[in-house]
C-alpha cells in the first residue's frame, strides 16, 4: 500500500491545491493520500479564515483520505518548528513514505540541494528511544533561544554553524533574506531559496534528514499567481482571503467570483459555512489581547516566557499597546526594521494563546508528538485507518473526552503524561477560543470541541 503524505493549511482550498493532490497521487502512484493540516490558528500568527472542520471537509472533497490536525504549538510556529513538527507527525503516523509539496522550481534534485543550506537555530531535535517510532542518530544540546548543536553518534558537528541567520533573524530580516546572507551560498541556490514555496519544500526535506525519516519526495511545480497576487485569476489563498475579509458593496458577486477558483463542491460548502460563521481575522481577537496584555504593565519582562518574545520586543509590546486600536494596528505599530510583521504577529498570538518557549522546549526534547488526531477522513479509508492504528508511534485521539485516559495508558510516566496532556489542552481551549469568538460574532450556538467528531465523507 502507497501513502503520500502533504502539508498544508489550505486556507482556503483553492484549484492549485486540488491540482497538487491529484498530480501527487499520480506521480507517486498512492493508494491513499494524507493531509498534514494546521488547526485554528496558522502559521501567520492568526486564526485561520474558516474553521479546521470546514477546511477538513475541503480537503476531503479535494481527494485527500485522512486529515491529521498539527498542533497548535507547531502551526502557529515560524518555518523551522512548521517543518519540523510536520514532518515528525508524519513520521510518527508509521504510513507514509513520501512526502508531496508545491514548489515555484518543480525540481527535487535542485531543492534536496538548497536544504543543505537550511539552518535551524533554534529547534531541538532529541528524540528518546521510547517516544520515537523510527530510529535516529541525532540528538541536540541546545534550548529554544540558542543555537543548535546537532551531532551524530560519533559526536561530529552536523548542522553547520549558521550565526549570520540568527543574527539576521534577531534583526528582524525575514527568513528567505537570512538565509541568502550567507557568503558561501551559490547564486543559483539564492535564486531557489527566494521564493516562498520553495523554503518550505527546502525545510521539509531538511526536517527529515534531522529526523532521520528515510522518506521519499515529490514537488508539483506551482503555476499561476504569484503569492501576493490578487488578480481575478489567481490561485493565492492569500488573494482569496483579502476578498472575504474585504468584500466589496456587491458582496454576492464578490462571494460568486471566488467560485471560478475552487471545486463547486468545495465553493457550495463555504457558501453554507459562510451563511452561518464570519470569516475570522486576528483583529476579531483584539479585545482578548488587550486583556491578556493588562497584568504585565508593570512587568514587561514576564512577557519573554511566551515563545518568540524577546525582552526588547516585550517592552516595546506594552509601551504601544494602550494607543493600538486593534491587532492589526499593534503589529503594525511594533513593526521596523528590526521586526517584520508575521514575527510580531506570532508573538503576540502566542501571548494570547499562553505558548510558552518552556513548554514548547519540553515538547521538541521528548520527542514533539505524543498524539494523533484526525480531522476527518474518507468512507472509503477503513484500511488506512487499520494502518495508522496498528503503525502509529504515538496514540490516536479521535473521541477528545477520551484523551487523558488514553493519554494515561500510553505514558504511564508522570512527567511525559503532563507534557502530552498540556499539549493536547492547550489546542483544546485555543479552538474553543476560535469557535467562541465565531459564535459571538454571528450569535450562533456556541459548539465545544468536546462535541465535536472527526468529519468522514
Amino acid at each position: 500500500m502507497k501513502v503520500t503524505a502533504v502539508i498544508a493549511e489550505y486556507n482556503p482550498l483553492h484549484n492549485g491545491h486540488v491540482l497538487h493532490i491529484n498530480a501527487a497521487k499520480e506521480a507517486t502512484g498512492a493508494d491513499f493520500m494524507v493531509a498534514v493540516m494546521s488547526g485554528d490558528y496558522v502559521q501567520r500568527g492568526c486564526p485561520a479564515i474558516v474553521s479546521k472542520y470546514e477546511r477538513t471537509r475541503s480537503v476531503l472533497m479535494a481527494g485527500a483520505d485522512l486529515v491529521l490536525e498539527l498542533p497548535l504549538v507547531y502551526s502557529s510556529a515560524s518555518l523551522e518548528y512548521f517543518a519540523l513538527g510536520a514532518v515528525s507527525l508524519i513520521q510518527r503516523s508509521g504510513i507514509a513514505d513520501c512526502i508531496s509539496f508545491g514548489s515555484e522550481c518543480g525540481d527535487t534534485e535542485l531543492l534536496k540541494e538548497a536544504s543543505g543550506y537550511i539552518k535551524f537555530l533554534s529547534s531541538t531535535v532529541s528524540p528518546t528511544d521510547s517516544c520515537m517510532s523510527g530510529k535516529s542518530s541525532l540528538s541536540a544540546d541546545s534550548g529554544i533561544s540558542g543555537k543548535a548543536a546537532l551531532t551524530d553518534k560519533s559526536g561530529i558537528s552536523v548542522e553547520p554553524d549558521g550565526t549570520y541567520i540568527k543574527d539576521s533573524l534577531s534583526r528582524g530580516i525575514n527568513y528567505s533574506c537570512a538565509v541568502n546572507s550567507g557568503d558561501n551560498i551559490p547564486e543559483h541556490i539564492r535564486d531557489v531559496l527566494r521564493t516562498p514555496n520553495n523554503l518550505l519544500a527546502a525545510a521539509y526535506i531538511k526536517a527529515a534528514k534531522l529526523l532521520s525519516f528515510d522518506c521519499e519526495f515529490h514537488t508539483v511545480k506551482r503555476t499561476g499567481s504569484d503569492y501576493h497576487d490578487s488578480s481575478a485569476g489567481a490561485l493565492s489563498s492569500s488573494a482569496l482571503r483579502r476578498e472575504l475579509l474585504n468584500p466589496s458593496a456587491a458582496e454576492e458577486i464578490e462571494l460568486q467570483a471566488l467560485s471560478t477558483r475552487m471545486p463547486s463542491q468545495v465553493f457550495s460548502s463555504l457558501c453554507e459555512y459562510l451563511d452561518k460563521y464570519p470569516a475570522m481575522s486576528e483583529d476579531d481577537l483584539s479585545l482578548l489581547l488587550f486583556h491578556k496584555l493588562q497584568p504585565f504593565g508593570d512587568e514587561p519582562k514576564a512577557l519573554t516566557r511566551f515563545l518568540d518574545v524577546s525582552s526588547s520586543l516585550a517592552h516595546k509590546i506594552i509601551r504601544e499597546y494602550a494607543h493600538a486600536s486593534s491587532f492589526t494596528d499593534l503589529c503594525m505599530k511594533l513593526k521596523s526594521k528590526d521586526l517584520n510583521y508575521a514575527r510580531i504577529s506570532r508573538a503576540l498570538t502566542h501571548i494570547l494563546l499562553d505558548i510558552k518557549a518552556r513548554d514548547v522546549h519540553e515538547y521538541t526534547a521528548d520527542g514533539w508528538h505524543y498524539y494523533i488526531r484526525p480531522l476527518g477522513l474518507s468512507r472509503s479509508s477503513s484500511v488506512l485507518m487499520h494502518e495508522l492504528k496498528l503503525h502509529s508511534g504515538i496514540p490516536i485521539i479521535s473521541k477528545i473526552a477520551d484523551a487523558p485516559q488514553i493519554l494515561t495508558d500510553h505514558f504511564p510516566d508522570g512527567t511525559r503524561y503532563n507534557h502530552a496532556l498540556r499539549m493536547f489542552r492547550s489546542g483544546i481551549l485555543a479552538s474553543d477560543l476560535y469557535n467562541k469568538t465565531a459564535c459571538s460574532k454571528c450569535r450562533q450556538l456556541f459548539i465545544s470541541e468536546y462535541e465535536r467528531s472527526p468529519v468522514v465523507l
